[in-house]
């Protein structure tokens, strides 16, 4: 193994196509040449292994105790789309009717099948003949070259399929608004992301590459950017009505964050479990530290269980005039740690929602006043008696004053509707102040 390897790294194909076992091939396979599956063997192998020597035999009569038979030694094993394939030495009769060590007929018969799984694509790879030899991070000239091209063609196709979406939108005026950020942004990102993935996959990068460059990292990362996007696509929506926009704006807000942060901390778990780390003990690690940090923010969960309380049980609303202990002013917005209450002075208060979902609120926007009874709407001057005898019914009677007949809408001065009388709460919180009356002071 050594021998191929030291052959392989100087190029010299021929070298190292001498230790694969011809003997005994398909007949379809007699026409092949060493130095080519040597070639291609060593290119699928390097998609997937490092060679290690240490794990190699120094005996020359190879393992013993691998329960293989004595001419036969195991190199590793191959993943394949639907299975795996052991790769094999087997000791054969050589030049000078000594046994050497060679690559078992039964691998060679398997090259291939597995160059038409992982071998490069013949129309790319024929960007070596027109480019100059060299390297860069482990990849060879045309997989730079073509890399530089999928980056710059992943873009431009992102970019033509962001266009067209918005251009869709603008005939929506329910979702244009929402959905223009999603498509701007997160969904064009995916789209690259996921555009790479598939490129990279034509590439065939070597494991050494794949350090760099690996086609598992760009598709967790085109997940990623999808996750984000779809969470604040769905919180847009959801706030894209006024009367949700004014009563949950205060808690969706943090609620999003904390959603964005479980889907990248998950998916990136998911990506170390694909790299082949083991997520066990880290798994373990969080449940431990989640179990610190509860203990230690015990009043931050207070109150935002209290949060959820108030959300559920409604007992004020942002706009809502109220009193809690001695503090009196409007409800400007209920969050995940605390109330902001606005005061009659114009100063803000702060209070957390453990103390306002356990105290007791006095909520004066919701005062309910007795209906008075209804009259029958008669016209402005005018009374009814009682019915006649002759037709039984009430005959009106004409009390309009020979002067004209001024009226006044309620809430206004004098008939004048631009001058309106202010509620309560806005005279309590200071936004309005009284009209003077000419005549009264």
């Amino acid at each position: 193994m050594l021998a191929i390897m030291n052959a392989a790294q100087d190029g010299n194909w021929d070298a190292a196509g001498a230790y694969l076992d011809m003997r005994y091939l398909p007949a379809d396979m007699a026409d092949k040449d060493a130095a080519t599956l040597m070639e291609q063997l060593n290119i699928v192998w390097g998609q997937q292994r490092i060679l290690d020597l240490t794990r190699l035999s120094t005996h020359p009569e190879g393992h013993r105790d691998d329960g293989l038979p004595s001419y036969r030694d195991k190199i590793a094993t191959l993943t394949l789309p639907d299975d795996t394939l052991t790769l094999y030495l087997q000791r054969v009769p050589g030049d000078d009717d000594r046994r050497i060590w060679k690559i078992s007929n039964a691998t060679v018969q398997q090259i291939p099948h597995l160059w038409e799984l992982f071998g490069y694509n013949p129309t790319i790879a024929r960007l070596a003949d027109y480019l100059p030899d060299f390297t860069v991070l482990y990849m060879q000239n045309w997989q730079v070259a073509g890399l530089v091209l999928i980056i710059i063609g992943a873009w431009l196709a992102s970019s033509l399929l962001r266009r067209l979406t918005l251009r869709l939108l603008e005939f929506s005026d329910r979702y244009r608004d929402t959905l223009h950020q999603f498509f701007s942004m997160p969904f064009r990102w995916y789209l690259f992301f996921k555009m790479m993935q598939l490129g990279v996959a034509e590439l065939g990068l070597s494991i050494r590459a794949q350090v760099y460059l690996n086609q598992s990292a760009l598709g967790y990362l085109a997940t990623l950017f999808l996750a984000l996007g779809v969470i604040e696509l769905l919180s847009a929506l959801f706030l894209s009505s006024a009367q949700n926009q004014k009563y949950w704006s205060g808690i969706i807000r943090p609620v999003r964050t904390i959603l964005k942060m479980i889907a990248t901390v998950v998916i990136f778990l998911l990506w170390l479990s694909d790299s082949g780390y083991d997520i066990t003990t880290v798994l373990a690690g969080l449940g431990i530290g989640s179990i610190a940090v509860a203990l230690a923010a015990q009043k931050t969960l207070e109150n935002v269980i209290g949060a959820f309380t108030l959300y559920i049980a409604k007992p004020v609303q942002p706009g809502d005039f109220c009193r809690v202990g001695t503090t009196a002013g409007v409800i400007e917005e209920i969050g995940l740690r605390s109330t902001r209450i606005r005061q009659t002075d114009r100063t803000v208060v702060y209070v957390p929602n453990a103390v306002l979902a356990s105290a007791s609120i006095e909520n004066i926007s919701d005062v309910r006043f007795p209906s008075l009874p209804s009259r029958p709407a008669y016209p402005p001057g005018r009374q009814h008696r009682p019915a006649t005898p002759v037709t039984g019914r009430p005959e009106a009677l004409d009390l309009q004053p020979p002067t004209a007949h001024r009226t006044r809408r309620p809430g206004t001065f004098r008939g004048n509707p631009a001058r309106r009388l202010p509620h309560l709460a806005e005279l309590l919180c200071g936004q309005q102040r009284l009209w003077r009356i000419p005549g009264r002071g």
